[in-house]
């Protein structure tokens, strides 16, 4: 998503499944000739607000908001396997000045 505002994700514990299992292997053995995408990105956006939703198996990060501000994370499980490549659960990068909340 890019430019957004007001965003909501929310579920009732719904899951989104990244099946990153292709993309590890891909990446474990250097045949990737791009980067693995992130789960959900948003980008250049603001009043995000992601709730009561399950990510699993993301190919890389699992959220990552870029150049966003006033970002909600709340009542979020992140699952992955202990031997997936950097599948951090929510990685803010490239914030100025902005506000994150983590429940």
């Amino acid at each position: 998503m890019e430019e957004g505002e007001n965003s909501l994700v929310q579920g009732e514990n719904g899951t989104i499944d990244g099946q990153g299992d292709v993309w590890w292997n891909m990446w474990r053995q250097r045949t990737l000739q791009y980067t693995r995408p992130s789960l959900v990105e948003f980008m250049n956006s603001r009043d995000i607000i992601i709730s009561n939703v399950i990510f699993k198996n993301s190919p890389f990060w699992n959220i990552h908001p870029v150049y966003s501000s006033n970002v909600v994370v709340r009542y979020v499980t992140i699952l992955a396997p202990h031997d997936s490549p950097n599948t951090d659960g929510v990685d803010p990068g490239r914030n100025p000045s902005h506000y994150c909340s983590f429940f």
